[in-house]
C-alpha cells in the first residue's frame, strides 16, 4: 500500500507536466491533451489519446489532399502517397533517435511522443498548405 502511495502523486505530477509541455507545444496538443486527461488512469493511456488524435489529423489532412489530387493529377497523386510513407519512416525513425538519446532526461516515452506531435503538427500544416495552394484559384 505503502509504495501506491508513492506512486500516485508521481504519477499525478507527471500527468501535469505532460500536460503543461503538451499545452505549449500548440493549440493542437492543447486540444489533444484537454480530451485525453480522461483517457485512463494510466500516463499510457493519455499517450495513446494524443497519439490516436495527432495520428487522425495527419490522416484527415493527407486524404483530403490526395483525393482533391487524384481528381486533378493523379501522378502527383501516387508521389504524395510515396512522400506520406517516406515521411512516417523518417518521422518515427527521428523520434526514436529521439527516445533513445533523450537530449531533454525526459522519460523516454514522454520524450517520443513530443517527438511525434512536433512532426505530426508539422505535417499537418504542410499538407493542409499544399492544399490550399491546390484550390487557390489561379
Amino acid at each position: 500500500m505503502g509504495t501506491r502511495v508513492r506512486t500516485a502523486p508521481a504519477r499525478r505530477c507527471a500527468a501535469r507536466l505532460f500536460a503543461m509541455v503538451a499545452l505549449s507545444a500548440g493549440p493542437v496538443s492543447a486540444f489533444a491533451v484537454v480530451d485525453c486527461e480522461q483517457a485512463g488512469p494510466t500516463m499510457e493511456a493519455v499517450r495513446r489519446c494524443v497519439l490516436d488524435q495527432q495520428q487522425q489529423q495527419v490522416d484527415s489532412a493527407y486524404r483530403s489532399l490526395a483525393r482533391k489530387l487524384r481528381q486533378r493529377n493523379p501522378d502527383a497523386a501516387a508521389r504524395l502517397a510515396k512522400s506520406q510513407t517516406s515521411w512516417a519512416g523518417f518521422a518515427g525513425d527521428t523520434c526514436d533517435y529521439v527516445k533513445t538519446a533523450n537530449p531533454q532526461q525526459t522519460i523516454p516515452s514522454d520524450a517520443w511522443l513530443n517527438c511525434w506531435v512536433d512532426f505530426s503538427q508539422a505535417r499537418v500544416r504542410i499538407l493542409k498548405k499544399w492544399e490550399a495552394q491546390l484550390t487557390r484559384p489561379n
